[in-house]
């Protein structure tokens, strides 16, 4: 059984990748719209790309104890990513997800995809990613399809 600091680092991880691969204009975004006041130090940190390293720390933190924050920054990366983004985006904009979400009992700010969906997700997705996906995202995977990813991700 995993623990609360195991997820947390695996959650670390993968963050590490997703804020690296954002750029700055996204990541100063993300700054902006998300109250990181607790956990900046005090001392008139400008937000510029230079003072990154005050920010992306803050950011990991705020990420651990606030799931939507979390949720935005997977978000952001995710519509960056166009092999995702093109895959899943139809269905999460299509009537058959709502109704998923209420079959499955799912809240509304997550996300669900049917069985053709997952066919095309596993067709794209990089074995790397995998984990951002299982950890990080607001995505809800059925047993079968976690079981998939994770049959994926042990393959490299």
């Amino acid at each position: 059984m995993a623990t609360e600091q195991d997820k947390n680092e695996k959650i670390n991880s993968e963050l590490d990748d997703i804020l690296k691969a954002l750029s700055w204009a996204n990541l100063k975004t993300i700054i902006q719209d998300v109250d990181l006041g607790k956990f900046i130090p005090v001392g008139g940190i400008r937000l510029n790309e230079k003072n990154k390293r005050f920010f992306v720390p803050a950011l990991k933190k705020k990420c651990l104890v606030d799931e939507e924050v979390l949720s935005y920054v997977f978000a952001t990366w995710f519509n960056a990513q166009k092999r995702y983004y093109d895959c899943l985006k139809p269905f999460f904009q299509s009537s058959e997800h709502a109704e998923l979400l209420t079959e499955r009992g799912v809240d509304s700010s997550k996300y669900v995809v049917n069985d053709e969906y997952f066919e095309k997700f596993i067709g794209v997705i990089k074995i790397a990613d995998v984990d951002k996906f299982l950890i990080v995202s607001p995505m809800c995977f059925t047993s079968p399809q976690k079981d998939r990813l994770e049959q994926l991700k042990n393959k490299q």
